[in-house]
């Protein structure tokens, strides 16, 4: 999880942060869009960690890595619910999918997934209230980390647990020497851009 151990990755699957969702050219219909119909905008935001990030209090839920492969079910079942009426018309995934777009990336550990649960829930029940992973994004530079799969279940959302799963994220890449974290969402989503600015996230240049 070294900075200087990161390699390089394109982005190119969907955020989505206090049930405000991001998506990229993966998740967009792939046909021509017919005329008239003009394709969301995409926005490319970072932000620059100038000291140790603090998490949120969120009562009754913890936090927690990827341990077993269990939890890819569980993982599947979360995006289900949290892209249930999507209306960009997001891919369905199975677990094959899974694993070429996570498990076999060259930055993938286990230690870059995280689940929140309710405490006291089994680890092999139902589907985790919320998981966020760490992956990385090729620059001129190197790489830099970046922000993917941020979900938070339908029943879950307005009690920080967004917020909570970005701070651990953000944790580790202070802990590792990273101090910018990138991520995209649509301009449409205006409620979502507010919330990654409030969190200290802002616009590249030459879109703000």
């Amino acid at each position: 999880l070294k900075c200087s151990q990161l390699r390089s990755y394109r982005v190119t699957h969907a955020l989505v942060f206090e049930g405000f969702r991001a998506c990229d050219e993966r998740l967009v219909d792939r046909a021509t869009p017919p005329e008239n119909v003009s394709m969301p905008r995409v926005l490319h935001m970072f932000r620059t960690l100038d000291s140790p990030p603090k998490a949120p209090a969120v009562n009754g839920v913890r936090l927690r890595n990827y341990e077993r492969p269990a939890d890819i079910e569980r993982w599947l079942e979360l995006r289900r619910r949290c892209f249930a009426r999507e209306r960009l018309g997001v891919e369905s995934w199975a677990a094959a999918d899974f694993h070429r777009a996570v498990l076999e990336q060259p930055w993938w550990n286990p230690a870059r997934l995280w689940f929140a649960e309710r405490k006291g829930l089994l680890r092999t029940s139902g589907a985790p209230a919320g998981s966020v992973i760490l992956a990385d994004r090729a620059t001129e530079n190197g790489t830099v980390p970046v922000v993917h799969w941020l979900m938070v279940a339908p029943s879950f959302r307005g009690r920080g647990i967004g917020r909570l799963l970005l701070t651990a994220l953000e944790t580790t890449c202070w802990e590792n020497g990273c101090r910018e974290i990138r991520l995209e969402t649509y301009a449409e989503w205006t409620a979502a851009v507010g919330l990654y600015k409030a969190q200290g996230y802002e616009l590249v240049d030459d879109e703000s």
